[in-house]
């Protein structure tokens, strides 16, 4: 819905409202002890397990995306419908490659790889989930990958969602939703 709210605000206003909401989602990320990526419009890319290598990476993004959905409601309290933001999570573990990448004048520290891919397929997967479950009460917000669960499995509750193919990959792989 970001795209709606934009065309509704002017560009300094957008800018405040998006400010505001950035920083709720950046500080959860810097509690649970994530590195903060990027924005991407009204997306926040973080990882965990780099630059300094953490064992509990997994449970680390599962608890910050379930804060951040319990602080976006409080964000949205009180606003009209139109201007409330509605968001999807999608957490991948696996091996990335962290360092700086991009152009010979202007380098960015991030991540890249599969598992990088696979976060960001399952982020706007949640899209999907929604609209198959109109008027079912319940839709998806955080989507995880099998690495994830496999990882997380024994201190989070998950329900198995779908297995899916995801854009660009071959193999199936077994998605959960994170409750």
């Amino acid at each position: 819905g970001f795209s709606s709210i934009s065309e509704r605000m002017s560009s300094q206003d957008l800018l405040i409202y998006l400010n505001s909401y950035l920083t709720v989602m950046a500080d959860i990320v810097k509690d649970y002890n994530g590195t903060l990526d990027k924005y991407i419009g009204d997306a926040v890319m973080s990882f965990w397990g780099a630059p300094v290598e953490q064992p509990d990476h997994a449970l680390l993004a599962c608890k910050c995306a379930l804060k951040q959905m319990e602080q976006l409601k409080v964000f949205n309290e009180g606003k009209p419908r139109e201007l409330q933001i509605d968001i999807g999570i999608g957490i991948s573990t696996g091996i990335m490659t962290a360092g700086l990448m991009g152009s010979r004048n202007h380098l960015n520290y991030t991540l890249i790889g599969d598992a990088v891919n696979l976060g960001s397929r399952l982020e706007g997967a949640n899209k999907e989930y929604y609209a198959a479950s109109q008027g079912a009460g319940h839709y998806s917000r955080i989507l995880i990958s099998e690495n994830t669960f496999e990882e997380v499995n024994d201190k989070v509750i998950a329900r198995e969602l779908d297995v899916v193919r995801v854009k660009g990959k071959q193999k199936p792989t077994v998605i959960y939703e994170l409750i």
